[in-house]
Order: structure tokens, then sequence, then C-alpha cells
């Protein structure tokens, strides 16, 4: 819930202001700052800056058979598929693309074949016997818009294990 809260007020805060322009405090007309004053405006770039560092230095996390750092909201290293769709979101509005696609690979390369896709990749907290809805799908689409690919990346290895976990 807090998560959602939160990308709520940064999409609003960003909505005439680029990140790169909000952490320098830029003075454009912002609804947000109108909305809710100065003294808390500043007070969510802060948590922001608070958030972002947090990111950086708790939320990415060395993984077995990853071609990088696999990001997660928890410094516990719990990776859910819903979550990785959200945090890549709120990352894109810095320009940040680059972890879209480790814990999409991690999450389809551990698929059953029967097509099942665990919704968690946990170290602490698996839950392989649960699935859920297909975010993995919708990381696949966001990935490929921001890197400008073509999705034959996708179709060379995990389209086909996508067909198959959509299917299921």
């Amino acid at each position: 819930m807090f998560k959602s809260i939160l990308l709520s007020l940064v999409f609003l805060a960003l909505q005439t202001t680029h990140p790169s322009e909000a952490w320098r405090g830029a003075t454009s007309v912002n609804p947000l700052k109108s909305m809710i004053g100065e003294a808390d405006y500043r007070g969510l770039i802060t948590r922001l800056q608070s958030l972002n560092s947090d990111i950086a230095t708790k939320g990415l996390h060395d993984f077995p058979d990853s071609d990088g750092k696999l990001l997660t909201g928890y410094a516990y290293g719990e990776y859910y598929d819903w979550d990785l769709y959200f945090e890549n979101i709120y990352l894109s509005y810095y320009g940040i693309s680059r972890y879209n696609f480790t814990n999409f690979k991690v999450f389809l390369d551990r698929q059953q074949p029967d097509g099942f896709v665990s919704r968690t990749i946990g170290i602490t907290y698996p839950r392989p016997a649960q699935m859920f809805k297909p975010f993995l799908a919708q990381i696949a689409v966001l990935g490929s818009k921001q890197n400008g690919d073509d999705y034959e990346w996708l179709r060379a290895r995990y389209y086909a294990r996508l067909q198959k976990y959509l299917q299921r």
C-alpha cells in the first residue's frame, strides 16, 4: 500500500518537473508542490533521495545464476514479480532501466516444465508453490520499450517460456 501511495506521489511530483530538476529544487509550476506546500514538498524530495539511496545500498543483491544484480524492495533478499514491475516503473522516472531484465530472466530460468513460475524467488521466504499475475510479461514490455529493443532478445530464449507461463 505504501509503495503505491509513494509511486502516485512521485508521478504527480514529476508531472511537470524532470527528476533531475526536482533534486535541484526547480521552480517550474508543479501541481503537487502547489497542493501540499513548499515544506512538505521539500520533505518529499528528501525522502525520495533517501529511498533512492536505500535502493542503491540495500535493494540490489547478487543472486546465483544471474548476469547482474537483482532488484528488490527488501533488504533481506526477497524477490516478487509484482514488486519488480513497480520498482522498475519508479526507476524509469530516473532513466534507470538496467534492472528490468535481471530478475525477469531468473524467474523464467526457474520455470517448471508445465509452465509454472513462482511469484517469488525469495531466499528468506521462498514460496515455490504459489503462482501469481503475469507481471513478467509486463516487465518484458516495459524494459523493451525503455531500451528501444525490438523484442528479438525475448524471442531467442524467453518467448516460448513466457507463452507457457501466460497460458497456465
